[in-house]
C-alpha cells in the first residue's frame, strides 16, 4: 500500500502539469460568451424578483408592471400616520438615474417617481420626425 501512494502522487502531478497547459495567447472559454441585452434584462428581473420578496403581492405585481426594466437598489417599509404600511422602492433607471416610488400595501402608488413616468403597456410612443 505504501508503494501505491508515491505512484498516485506522481500520476496526479503529471495530469496537473499536462492538463493545465493551454495554447499561448488563448483566451478562457468564458470570455467567448457575450450576453445579449435580453440576457441582461432577464438577469436583472431575477434580481428584482428576489428583492421584491419582502413586499406584498399587490405591490410586487404593480411595481413589475409599472417599472419592468429598472434595477432595484433598495426597498424599505414604514407605517404612515394613518397606520397604513408603505413601501419605498429605490431603483436605477435604464440611464442609471436613481429614483424612487412609494406604494401602499394594496399596490397603489402614493408618491410618483420624480424622473420616470410609467407608460401604460397599451400606449406606443413614436419619436417626432
Amino acid at each position: 500500500m505504501s508503494r501505491a501512494i508515491p505512484g498516485m502522487i506522481l500520476a496526479a502531478a503529471s495530469l496537473l502539469a499536462i492538463g493545465c497547459q493551454s495554447e499561448p495567447g488563448a483566451q478562457p472559454a468564458y470570455l467567448d460568451v457575450v450576453p445579449t441585452r435580453n440576457d441582461l434584462i432577464d438577469s436583472q428581473r431575477l434580481v428584482n424578483d428576489t428583492k421584491l420578496g419582502s413586499v406584498t403581492p399587490p405591490v410586487r405585481a404593480a411595481f413589475q408592471h409599472d417599472f419592468p426594466d429598472v434595477a432595484i437598489a433598495s426597498i424599505s417599509s414604514q407605517m404612515s400616520a394613518t397606520g397604513q404600511l408603505l413601501y419605498r422602492i429605490t431603483f436605477l433607471t435604464s440611464r442609471a438615474t436613481p429614483d424612487s416610488v412609494i406604494y401602499n400595501d394594496s399596490g397603489t402608488i402614493v408618491q410618483q417617481p420624480t424622473t420616470v413616468v410609467p407608460v401604460p403597456a397599451d400606449i406606443t410612443i413614436t419619436p417626432a420626425e
